[in-house]
């Protein structure tokens, strides 16, 4: 039997380590109860985005791969900056050489740069995108109207097991706070997870240049929550 086969690119795979910190921010979201399919939303956000890209996401530490990313998903900026996420790896990976990088835990060289060390997605800080917890310029109106029946911490009733079941206005309610949320936690591991990649693509720049509306790779200040969520 003669046969032809060709050797494709390296696939990226990538572990998204959920912390034990991450249920607390679910907690404050009052949406514990329905962790598994927060979860499940932030599997398909992330492959939306990455969507024709040869990268694979996965929930599970995997046990057939020797080299893959790791992002670490936790609660509130261990860094104290309010940050929604931050790539710790030192420098930029043009062409992503390195299959290996790690967003999470502490970066020695990173701090020793003068930048913040702890690095990972820290959903705890998306409440600061409330009209009612503070300054931040990106906060919305509309993400109280999202949350505030279901978070405790904006006054809301946490979702109970079944409660997003049916019709009915309380069930309509939960499953729209479970996919916003997830939407702004799946749209934050894609950016933090285009540095590791080496993006933006522009030379020398960690970011895009400017407000590109719907464009993954711009810096935070241009992302706002309706964009985000």
């Amino acid at each position: 039997l003669t046969m032809t086969f060709d050797v494709l690119p390296q696939r990226q795979l990538i572990y998204m380590r959920a912390l034990p910190a991450f249920d607390d921010a679910i907690g404050e979201f009052g949406l514990l109860a329905e962790k598994e399919a927060v979860k499940a939303r932030i599997l398909e956000v992330v492959a939306r985005d990455y969507r024709g890209v040869n990268i694979e996401f996965t929930w599970d530490q995997p046990a057939e791969y020797a080299e893959y990313g790791i992002v670490e998903i936790a609660g509130r900026d261990p860094n104290g900056t309010g940050l929604f996420g931050l790539d710790n790896t030192e420098g930029k990976d043009v062409g992503n050489l390195l299959f290996n990088d790690v967003i999470g835990g502490y970066n020695a060289d990173t701090s020793a740069g003068g930048y913040s060390a702890y690095g990972g997605v820290f959903p705890g800080e998306f409440m600061n995108l409330s009209m009612r917890r503070g300054e931040n310029p990106l906060a919305s109106q509309r993400f109280d109207d999202i949350f505030e029946g279901v978070a405790p911490a904006l006054g809301g009733k946490a979702a109970q097991r079944g409660e997003s079941e049916g019709g009915s206005n309380r069930a309509l309610a939960i499953r729209e706070a479970v996919r916003v949320f997830a939407n702004l936690a799946g749209s934050t591991i894609s950016h933090e997870v285009g540095h590791s990649l080496g993006l933006a693509n522009v030379d020398g720049q960690f970011h895009n240049i400017g407000d590109n509306p719907g464009w993954l790779m711009d810096s935070g200040s241009y992302r706002p929550f309706e964009e985000r969520a």
